[in-house]
């Protein structure tokens, strides 16, 4: 869905070489003001300073347009996916699926993965590039005071981010499942708003509304809830990373110089705001990410009602696997069906027609012939299965055996 390994893989090495830019201008102006100044001098670290800002800037460019890139892509493919699969579903599918899980998939799962997602899975990504180039740096100028600083706040770290993200990636689970019945009932009262008014049902609407508004309300809250939860304490942690910090360049007055004082200073404070944000982002992302697993569950899972040339080639373009590989190509033109009678226009042969699996069959071996201008009248009590021969002929439910040939054309191609 985002394009190929190429386009991936760009985004990615264009965000190790971009934090490698970053960490070198810091550690190079380390290095400036290490030395004494120096007119000579100047020349020589001012380029090769506007050197890597070049590059920094370069591979920055890079990351951005690939990430941007690859979230549109992916978005647009997984939409496709899912519209096509659910074009496609027969009508016992949607006789079964309360309409507003459908239009849940298509209004708020759709928006979070355009808009949510990439807002939160990018500063998550981000993030760890910043994480290892803080320890890199804090590693190479405390050593060896960093192995006592870094183990213990990384530790709880890892702790509060495992113990927070399974909660936080299921409240925005319930969050996505509480608004599809809103959805549902606000549909089912704009179709039947003039029975409502008739009989006087608003306020009992009203309350149902309500309650479902309610249950999403709590869930929403819980949601955020849980994400400040993280965050406070993601924060402390920060205040002791930087106290540690401090205290590993007290132990190494001697040693170290002022400019790698501040640059240890400097990335310990982006250490902490990078655990920060990662902890905070990368839980959201995780949560977001239910969007796009309830998308792809209609892409894959949705039963389709048979082939379709136009849907068949569309899927092999989107690179989604053919749900009929031994049939193959419906061809454009129209050939008669061997053996069909020409006098007869119409031609029920053996058909048996069960609603959904597991149900008796609703036409058992229905065979007759009506020709060309032929009026006809089909009488039975109720149930006898007047509608069904009628949904078998237009196709609104597939046919368990048997054919049925309109003008030489079998229907069920």
């Amino acid at each position: 869905s985002m394009g190929g390994a190429p386009w991936a893989a760009s985004f990615f090495v264009s965000s190790v070489f971009e934090r490698v830019c970053v960490c070198g201008l810091d550690m190079w102006l380390a290095q400036w003001t290490k030395d004494e100044p120096s007119e000579d001098l100047l020349p020589h670290y001012f380029g090769i300073y506007s050197a890597i800002l070049a590059g920094a800037i370069f591979w920055v460019s890079i990351s951005r347009i690939s990430i941007g890139l690859l979230t549109v892509w992916a978005g647009q493919s997984m939409f496709e996916r899912m519209a096509l699969q659910v074009i496609r579903a027969p009508i016992s599918w949607w006789d079964t699926t309360p309409l507003g899980r459908v239009l849940n998939r298509f209004s708020f799962d759709t928006e979070n993965v355009d808009t949510n997602l990439v807002t939160k899975l990018f500063p998550a990504l981000m993030s760890i590039s910043w994480i290892l180039g803080a320890v890199v740096i804090m590693c190479s100028t405390l050593w060896p005071y960093s192995l006592l600083i870094l183990p213990v706040p990384v530790a709880i770290y890892v702790w509060l981010f495992q113990m927070a993200r399974k909660s936080i990636r299921e409240l925005q689970r319930i969050d996505a499942i509480s608004r599809s019945p809103i959805q549902s009932l606000f549909s089912e009262l704009l179709n039947g708003i003039v029975s409502v008014r008739a009989y006087g049902c608003e306020e009992r609407y009203e309350a149902a509304l309500a309650e479902l508004l309610d249950a999403n309300s709590r869930a929403v809250l819980a949601f955020n809830s849980a994400s400040r939860w993280l965050g406070v304490r993601v924060e402390l942690l920060a205040a002791a990373i930087t106290a540690c910090c401090g205290f590993g360049c007290w132990l190494m007055s001697e040693q170290l110089t002022a400019g790698l004082v501040g640059l240890c200073f400097i990335w310990s404070q982006n250490l902490t705001t990078s655990l920060s944000f990662n902890c905070i982002f990368a839980s959201q992302a995780e949560a977001a990410f239910t969007s796009v697993q309830r998308m792809a569950e209609y892409a894959s899972s949705v039963p389709s009602e048979g082939r379709h040339e136009d849907l068949d080639s569309r899927l092999g373009m989107l690179g989604m696997p053919n749900p009929f590989p031994g049939a193959g190509q419906i061809a454009a033109s129209r050939t008669q069906v061997p053996g069909s009678s020409n006098a007869a226009c119409l031609v029920f042969e053996e058909v048996c027609l069960c609603y959904r699996p597991g149900l008796p069959l609703a036409l058992d071996s229905i065979s007759f012939e009506l020709a060309k201008a032929e009026r006809v009248a089909i009488v039975g009590r109720t149930g006898s299965g007047k509608s069904t021969l009628a949904a078998a002929l237009f196709q609104l439910v597939p046919l368990s055996s048997g054919k049925i040939v309109l003008e030489g054309v079998n229907l069920a191609s």
